[in-house]
Formats: C-alpha cells, structure tokens, sequence
C-alpha cells in the first residue's frame, strides 16, 4: 500500500508542476487541496535531495545490505 502512495503522491506532483488545478487534482484523487500542497512540498524536497550528489553516494553505499544497518 506504501508502494501505491508514493506513486500517487508523485503523480499529483507531476500534475501540478504540469500546470493542472489543484481543485481538479483534489476531486480526481478525492482528496483535500491542502493535503495537494503539502505532497508537492514534500515531493519537492524529495527531488532536491535526489539531485544532490552526496545522498546519491550514500544511498547507493547504503544499498549494500553489508553496510547498510537500518531497515527501510
């Protein structure tokens, strides 16, 4: 279910960042606009963070079960 939501939350991202309105957005998805504003903030952070090479060194170091302790 966890898989959905990401893919939801991304395609309302993607929607938005396309120009669509968050009101149309809200009533296809059947939820509240601001719950849309905070998914596009949290789905903004998500692609800086991505961009950064830094975290994309330790995601893929983090990758490998040998070195990685935390559970996702």
């Amino acid at each position: 279910m966890a898989e959905v939501k990401k893919e939801r939350n991304r395609a309302i991202y993607e929607a938005v960042n396309r120009g669509e309105k968050t009101k149309d957005i809200a009533e296809q998805y059947g939820i509240t606009i601001s719950l849309i504003h905070s998914i596009c903030k949290k789905e903004a952070v998500k692609v800086e963070k991505e961009k950064n090479p830094l975290y994309q060194m330790i995601k893929k170091y983090c990758e490998d079960e040998r070195f990685c302790t935390r559970t996702y």
